[in-house]
């Protein structure tokens, strides 16, 4: 109300300043820098960490020879006794997985080859780096303890790559 004339005064606001063009163009650049961000660091991540990238370099599988004759080979009483006759490549124990058949029923399946005794059932398989460097070289040995007299025994020596046998022998206990 007027005070000098009493008239009723209707006030009248001015409409809220719009948000500028540049408001805007900021906020989609944050918002695409944020989305941005939480797509690349999980795929930094993984490039870094080895998980994906450019495959290791493919060593083919090695051709290993085996041999259970000679002094102190074989097999006598419970264990059965071979050594590494040949192999053409001088890899890592870790490249290959080991597996011991009883007949036909596995009795160690697709361990890593290591010198730590493996068990499987009744059996030990035990490996004997010769040279101690950590890799299937000639001259290397292994024995499978707790055979039984009569039964056939295979070792297979598996390539970890792909799954494929490099070597094998069988013993007739």
């Amino acid at each position: 109300m007027c005070r000098a004339c009493g008239a009723m005064i209707v006030g009248v606001m001015a409409p809220p300043p719009g948000k500028s063009s540049s408001s805007w163009v900021i906020v989609t650049v944050v918002v695409l820098v944020v989305v941005l961000l939480l797509v690349a660091i999980p795929f930094l991540y993984l490039m870094t960490s080895g998980l994906v990238g450019p495959p290791p370099p493919s060593v083919s599988r090695p051709h290993v020879i085996l041999d259970q004759t000679g002094q102190g080979l074989g097999c006598a009483g419970s264990t059965c006794v071979a050594r590494v006759v040949d192999v053409d490549q001088s890899v890592s124990l870790a490249s290959y997985r080991v597996s011991v058949l009883q007949g036909t029923t596995a009795v160690i399946t697709a361990e890593q080859l290591s010198t730590a005794p493996i068990a499987g059932g009744s059996l030990t398989f035990r490996f004997t780096d010769l040279g101690g460097e950590g890799r299937l070289t000639s001259g290397d040995t292994f024995q499978v303890s707790g055979v039984t007299s009569g039964e056939t025994y295979r070792v297979a020596f598996l390539w970890t790559a792909d799954g494929g046998e490099t070597a094998s022998i069988t013993f007739n206990a």
